[in-house]
Parts: structure tokens; sequence; C-alpha cells
């Protein structure tokens, strides 16, 4: 069954539903619009507990959930969308839902950030989809941070070739290793079939033993 095709943005106008994820201490909206005109003539007033967005005819008032300080809030035009980032009253809150009456909003209780890192959370969009590249980012900056060193490093890198090898490569891994007295480790099925490590392919010792 074919998927329908996206739904196109009038022209001149702006599209009602948005993208938004957070932080501890902004909330980011983005609405697609038609055209970079639309983006750069759209008027954005913030308010305490409200954006209200303008172009010509068409008005869009979002009540929000929480407070926001207007002051310190900013909209942002690029060729295709209405950036809009909300700095938070009170930081480290977590907005379950952007608008009043919505979705509920659950309050986090706050924790100081001082030698504290406090990752972003993010939640599902007005069209449920998730801000999937800042997350892999995290994510991939975790593993880096917990990278194993020196042998742990090695009997990782040993068990994660073992586990995505085919069956020869494992036999290969695993008679090479045991025979060899741990001083070989080919994953060349072919090779290591012929090889005799406890005899006559026996290698040397490494320098000083």
């Amino acid at each position: 069954m074919q998927e329908p095709a996206p739904a196109k943005i009038s022209a001149g106008s702006i599209d009602k539903k948005y993208d938004w994820y957070q932080n501890p201490t902004f909330v980011f909206i983005s609405y697609k619009v038609s055209s970079p005109e639309v983006s750069q003539e759209t008027e954005v007033t913030f308010e305490d507990a409200a954006v209200i967005i303008t172009y010509k005819d068409q008005t869009i008032r979002l009540e929000l959930s929480d407070q926001i300080v207007p002051g310190q809030s900013v909209k942002q035009a690029t060729a295709k969308k209405i950036e809009l980032k909300l700095k938070k009253s009170l930081e480290n809150v977590n907005w379950m839902g952007v608008e009043k009456g919505g979705e509920a909003k659950l309050l986090a209780t706050a924790i100081p950030t001082t030698g504290v890192e406090v990752k972003p959370s993010y939640p599902t969009s007005s069209k449920n989809k998730k801000n999937w590249d800042t997350i892999d980012k995290e994510i991939k900056k975790q593993e880096a941070e917990d990278k194993p060193e020196g042998d742990s490093a090695l009997n990782a890198l040993f068990k994660q070739i073992y586990e995505r090898a085919d069956e020869n490569t494992r036999r290969a891994m695993i008679k090479s290793y045991q025979t060899s007295g741990g001083t070989v480790l080919s994953t060349n099925w072919d090779e290591v079939a012929a090889k005799d490590y406890e005899g006559k392919d026996r290698p040397d010792a490494p320098d000083g033993q």
C-alpha cells in the first residue's frame, strides 16, 4: 500500500503543526513555512505564558504550559522554518507539553547544575517525532567516554569480532589462540586448519621470555 504524500503548506502561510524539544534552560519550537519570505516577514511576540506568531492575516497564538522570560526568548528565520528559542522561567524543569491544557506537565525537582551534567530531554513533537540527531550525538559521546583501555579494550575487541564472525572464523580464532598459548589469533580457518601451533608451527616466545 502506497503511503500518502506529505501535506503541502499553502502558499504564503505557516504550518500550524510544530516540532519541539528542550534542554534544562530552553524550549525550542520550529514551524515550517511555505517560503523564505514568510519566514523573514513573520512577527513573533513573546509574553510571559504565550507566544503570538503573525504573518499578514494569519495569527497563531500559543498558550504555553509554563512561563518563559520574554526578553531572553528569540526568533530565528531560515529558508524553510521559523525557529523559536524560549527561555524557561524555571530552569531544570521539564515540560511534558508545550501548550497549556494539552499533555500533562510533570515538574521535575530543580537540580543544582554546578559540577553536575544535566542532559537535555527530548519529548515527542506535535507530530510525534524526536530530535534523533541530537540524541545520537549524546549516545556517541557517552560511548567515547566509556571507551575501555589496555587489556579491557583488547578483550572487548576480541569479543566484538567473535560475536560478528561466521562459524569458520570462530573455529579459527579458538584453535589459533588456545593451541598457541595465546600468542596467535587468526580468523582464517583455511590457514589455521593446517597449522600445528603445539608442534612444528609453534611460534617463538616473545623477547625476554
